[in-house]
Parts: structure tokens; sequence; C-alpha cells
């Protein structure tokens, strides 16, 4: 399937923007007026069952790529028409029949390949020639980094050191790396390697570590610590003229060899690299200058430059979100890919390190200097102040835009609003859930009750795993007040006796929920809200409990709708709603346009975007779509068995017991009745990120017994009523 987008990536007007952050809003649409040319992105899709795409390499003068994990080959045309598709018979015939094989690298002459085994879980490595001769390496340590270079030499990152791979099998150390490399690329007569301590340099001519160029360096750093613990995700290739390419979730970047310079040359925000759904696998550079992207879900674009593509009818639509957010990334990506003439400034306010308190400072400073953003995402800022302080537009005046024909979820989408006025819309939601073994799910009814169930369990039987599983004490905290926030403020004012019974059940989770000296983690760090890995601990082990937020169809509903199919058969079961309530939903990506703003027209039609159909099935993990014909299409997505997956299989943590399941796409009658139930969602949880920190922080000082629970309380009280005065 092929697709092609407008990409707004102006060669050289992208960079006038990038130094004119200090200027007024008319010189920044006069400088988009001067510029000229861009580059056109063509997308390709290899197919919907991919694992990982490999490096882009020229073999046999074909550019190919491949599924990391399996054998099929994807060679990329030229001419613009269908990636061509096949299985490497090479590999194939190598295939384990018991275990899984992953490529590390490939070029005309071989492959790099690890292989593990499924019975014992050993992995070895292995060169294999494109005759199909396996070499047996001796290595110990695990290899994540690796690539030919064009004379078919083969580099590797192994433990500590950058090596060489010979022919033979012989391993060769050459220079010493840190010990969490981000990336490795050979590039011309170059080996650069990017870690945690900078970018380092190796000579392949002269076989010897060299100096990094500073502008490169400094640039790899800043990307990389601009980036703090989110997945590093870039690549760089060899380009014409002694350069370097660079991509990465920010664009492309071109830089030539020994220069001051790294200029971009393609902006993330206006194509597939600024998609946060998509996680960029390679670069490479043809010889016509075109650029080619492979991307691990199977997305492959083609970046073609065009002199005469014209822009001179540009306008800047300003967006601000406190937070990184990947249903406004994806929404800012899809709009900016279909509005060519708009430039999107998009400006994060915590980030770098930047707490809330100064966020809030340079965002009011933004505001009262008339530079204020155009639009805004709402979500963890303090909203109803806002609109007491009217610096946010009626929504309602062009309602009859952004929900034509009543598409819309309205109970959700304008949650908030304020008689007959509408200041914010959300555009996606989210539902809690509580999950237990069927008899003891219906006593659970609050966060109290759920302390009382761990604690009793934990006293009455001596299981090793966590009954209610966090990585972190702060996740349990953010998690239980989406169950408690509306005892403790649902009066208008804070009640300091429910605050109380709310930090004691917090209090007594994080006691009694772990066995006393062994910590058990299961190692995700992904939606710390998220219910379904919880209740796969449910399902695992025996008087367990499960919080936290159905998200999405693919991974959560499905998942929920297919329990009754566990082999052997499991009592676990879940019911939506915090107990006491089971009407309550997280409204997500809550949009506003400042009133201060200086381009509402293209603010309201970015708001009519994003609320419309087909914007609607992006960031689907990220919440469910609150327009009424894109839920549609996700319900209908049962009609076609791709959709399903089949035997899911879940061990417990002493590995005595294993349930395997089929997770199917909901049925016509499991949609129906979703689609009845969230229609009558009529409670909101939206706390600001302040007075979410305050509860976190107490919370977590009466967990370590720092303070008592009384008193973690009283200073709660107090410093928010402090935040209501200010």
């Amino acid at each position: 399937m092929k697709r092609t987008l407008k990409a707004a990536a102006l060669f050289s007007a992208l960079m006038t923007f990038s130094s004119l952050s200090g200027c007024s809003d008319e010189e920044q649409q006069q400088a988009v007026k001067l510029s000229k040319g861009g580059y056109v992105e063509s997308v390709m899709e290899v197919g919907s069952d991919v694992f990982s795409l490999s490096e882009l390499e020229l073999i046999d003068n074909k550019l190919t790529t491949f599924d990391s994990m399996f054998c099929n080959e994807y060679v990329i045309p030229n001419d613009g028409s269908d990636v061509e598709t096949s299985v490497n018979q090479t590999m194939k015939k190598i295939e384990p029949s018991d275990g899984y094989m992953t490529l590390l690298a490939s070029s005309e002459n071989g492959y790099f390949i690890s292989r593990t085994s499924g019975a014992s879980f050993e992995t070895e490595y292995l060169l294999l020639s494109s005759e199909g001769e396996e070499k047996k390496l001796d290595i110990d340590d695990f290899i994540a980094h690796a690539e030919y270079s064009e004379s078919g030499r083969l580099f590797m990152v192994g433990g500590e050191n950058l090596c060489e791979v010979a022919e033979n099998g012989s391993v060769k150390p050459l220079m010493t790396v840190g010990e969490n490399v981000i990336n490795m690329d050979v590039i011309g007569d170059n080996v650069i390697v990017i870690d945690e301590k900078g970018v380092h340099f190796y000579d392949i001519k002269n076989d010897k570590e060299a100096e990094a160029p500073k502008a490169l360096s400094d640039f790899l750093a800043e990307y990389v610590n601009k980036a703090g613990s989110e997945e590093v995700r870039i690549d760089m290739c060899k380009a014409p003229n002694d350069s370097i390419c660079i991509a990465c979730s920010d664009g492309i970047y071109k830089y030539i060899l020994n220069g001051n310079n790294v200029e971009q040359i393609v902006d993330g925000v206006s194509c597939s690299l600024g998609n946060p759904s998509l996680k960029l696998s390679s670069i490479y550079c043809c010889d016509d200058e075109s650029m080619v992207v492979a991307f691990d879900e199977g997305t492959i674009s083609r970046f073609s430059y065009d002199p005469e593509m014209e822009n001179d009818k540009a306008v800047v639509l300003k967006v601000y979100a406190l937070e990184k957010d990947e249903v406004l990334s994806q929404l800012i990506n899809g709009y900016a890919s279909q509005n060519r003439d708009v430039k999107i400034d998009f400006q994060i306010g915590m980030k770098d390190g930047t707490t809330y308190e100064d966020a809030m400072k340079d965002f009011t400073t933004q505001v009262l200097s008339g530079n204020a953003p155009d639009l805004i995402m709402l979500d963890g800022m303090d909203i109803d102040n806002y609109i007491d302080k009217n610096m946010l537009c009626d929504l309602s005046s062009f309602e009859s835009e952004w929900n034509k024909d009543g598409k819309l979820l309205d109970n959700i989408v304008k949650w908030n609003k304020k008689g007959d006025k509408v200041y914010n819309v959300a555009c996606k939601f989210t539902i809690p859930a509580i999950g237990a073994d069927s008899d003891d799910l219906k006593k659970l009814n609050s966060l109290e009750n759920i302390a009382g169930f761990i604690k009793d369990n934990r006293k009455q039987y001596d299981d090793r795993f966590p009954l209610m599983y966090f990585e972190k004490p702060e996740q349990l905290v953010k998690t239980a007040l989406i169950y408690e926030s509306g005892d403790i403020f649902g009066s208008g004012k804070i009640d300091s006796d429910k605050l109380e019974k709310f930090f004691g059940s917090c209090y007594d989770i994080n006691k009694y929920n772990e066995k006393e000296g062994e910590y058990v983690s299961y190692g995700y760090d992904g939606n710390e809200m998220s219910f379904v890995d919880r209740l796969f601990n449910v399902i695992r082990e025996d008087h367990t409990v499960a919080v936290g937020t159905v998200n999405t169809f693919n991974y959560d509903l499905n998942i929920l709708e297919s329990l009754n199919g566990l082999t052997p058969e499991n009592n676990a079961d879940y019911k939506f709603g915090t107990g006491r309530n089971g009407k309550v939903f997280v409204p997500k990506c809550n949009l506003g346009i400042i009133e201060a703003g200086k381009n509402h027209e293209e603010a309201e039609k970015f708001i009519a975007y994003a609320l419309g159909a087909e914007p609607q099935k992006l960031a689907e993990e990220s919440g469910f779509s609150v327009n009424t014909d894109a839920l549609s299409w996700f319900y209908k997505k049962n009609e076609n068995d791709i959709n399903n997956f089949y035997g899911y299989d879940l061990t417990s943590l002493d590995e005595s017991k294993t349930f395997v399941f089929d997770i199917k796409w909901i049925t016509n009658k499991q949609a129906k009745e979703f689609d009845e139930f969230i229609r009558t969602l009529d409670t909101p949880f939206a706390v600001d990120k302040a007075t979410e920190q305050i509860i976190v922080n107490n919370g977590i000082e009466c967990m370590n017994d720092s303070v008592s629970i009384s008193v973690a309380a009283s200073k709660t009280v107090s410093q928010l009523e402090l935040k209501m005065k200010e």
C-alpha cells in the first residue's frame, strides 16, 4: 500500500525558523513566505505482520531490508512501485524449529545472526554466507548492534567494546565504549557509536580511534539528553558530498564531515518520523539524494526533494502542551501532513527537566507578553482556573464545524461544559476498572476494600509475589487517586477525613503488597495506569487484585472479553468503574483555544480535524475514540481474522501454572454492550499536575513512615488550600 504526503520539510525555511523563537508573529509569518522547495514523502507499507525491519542495505544493487526476526525480504524499488516481498531461503533453512532467530546485520556476502533455543534459551551467534554456509562464533556477550561496512567488514558492539568480526569468525576488540550503547553506524570509513558517555569515532582506514567532530558530537549528545528517560531512536547513513544524514523523531538532519553545522532538512512534525507510534529502524541516502527511512512496524518512507514546491501561503499555528502526549503528537503529525501551508510550532512546557512551577511561569509570561499559543492541550493543567480568568475561548461558537452531524460522544467530549459554553474538548478517554477472582470482586467497592483485601491476604497466605503490582510507589498513589478523588473533592472542597482514609489505604497497600524482604519486579515501564498488565497478575497468581485504566481495544478490551476462553479455566474477572461508581472515565488530550492567541482560525480547524473520524483512529493505544464513526470502524475489525491473536500464554511466577487463551476482537454483541455503556459515563476524573504532585509527595512520605498518616493528610490540606488561594 502506498500514499503520498506533502511534507512541510522546507529546506531553507525550517532552518530560518530555528532562529526565530524570539521574533514576533508578523516576522515569523514573513520568514515562511520567503521559502520555496521541500521534500515529498511517499509512504509504503510492507505488511501488517512485521516484527521489526532491519538496517537498509544495498544488496545486488537493490535497496533491501528484512524482517529481523523472520525470513521475509523486502526490496524497495526506485520507480515508486510497491515493495517486492519474498522469503529469503538461505535464512529460512537455518531457522530453528523450537526457538527464534534474529538478523543483526546483512550484506551482499552474507548475514550476522543470533539464534536462540526454545528449550534452553541459550543464544548462539553465527555468520551465514549468501550460499548458506554457517560459521558459529565464540561470543558470550549480548549483541544488540552490528553492521557491515561497504567493503564487507563486520563491526559489532559486544560488552563494552567495539569489535570487528573476521571472516574466520575471530573477534577483535577495537575500542572501549560505554555500557549503554544507543546506536552504532558504519558510515564510509568511520564507525560511529553513541552511548551514555557521548559519541565515539573509529577510523576504519587507519584502524584507530579518532576524535569525533565537535558539531556532530554536540548535536547527538543534545538530542540524547533531550530525550531523557524516553527510548532514543536515531540512525545515520552516508550521503553524497562527504556528508552524513541523521534521522530521528525530530526529522532528518545533514552534516558535512568536519563542518561546523548540523542542518535540518526534514521536519519530523510534518512526516512519519514525528509519528510516536512508529519506531525508527534505519535511513539510507540514495545516489539521487532521495532518502529512504524504514520503521520497525513495516512502514517505509521515501523523501524526494521538489525544488518547485510553493510555500508562500504558510501560516504559523502555535501549540502548547505541558508534557509530551502521543495522541497530540500524532494529531499534529497528521494535520501538518494534510496542511503543507501550516507551520506548527509545538512547545512542551515540562521538557529538559523543567518543573511544573517553572513551566507555568514561562507559560504565563508568554501569554502576558503577547506571545501566547493558539491551541493548548490542557491535560495536567488547572482548566477551571483558566476558564475563570477568561483565558479560554468558547468552542461552542463553531461546534457545527467540530461536531458535524452529531457524531461525537457529547458526554465525554464536552465533559467540562459550563452552561451552554464549551471551553475544552476531550479527544480520547480511558476507563478505570477493578479486577480480581470473581468471588472477591463482589466485595471490592472502594480503595479501602482493596487495601483490606491485600492486608488480610498477606497475613493469611505466604505468597512471594505482589498482591497488587506497582513498579513504583508514585504509581500506586496516582492510580489510587482515580478511585477516591470523588470523595476527596466531591463536595467542592477538600474532605480531610476522606483524604486521611485515602492515605491510610495507600499505606496498607504499600506495606502488605509485597512479601517482606522479597521484591519482585515484572520489569515493565509502560503506561503506569495499565489495567490489563496488572490483571495478568490476577490470572497467574491467587489472592491478587488489579486496578488501573482500560485504554484501548487491541490490547485491553479484547483481552478482557476473551477471559472466558482461558485454559485451564480461571475465575479472574473485572468490572468497570471505581467500585462505588461504575460511570467514571478519564478524558484525555483535552484541547482548548487561548483567547490571547493570534491564530484562532487555524486552531479551530485543528480541533475540527482532531475530532474527525480518520484522525480518531490514530494513537489507538492511548485511549478510546470519541467519534462514533471511528468507534464503528473499530467494532467492525472483528470481521477480519488477522485482528485475532491465537495461543497467548501466561505463566505463574513459580512456573507451576500456565494459562493459554485466544485474544479475539470483541463480537458484535460485546461491541453493542460496550457502546451502550460508554454513552452512560458521567463522572470525569481530571486533576491538575500541581494537585496530583502534592498528594503523591505526601503519600510517599507517609508510606515511607517519614510522617504519620494524619500528618500527611493535614499537610496536604494546607498545601492544597494555599494553592487554591494563589
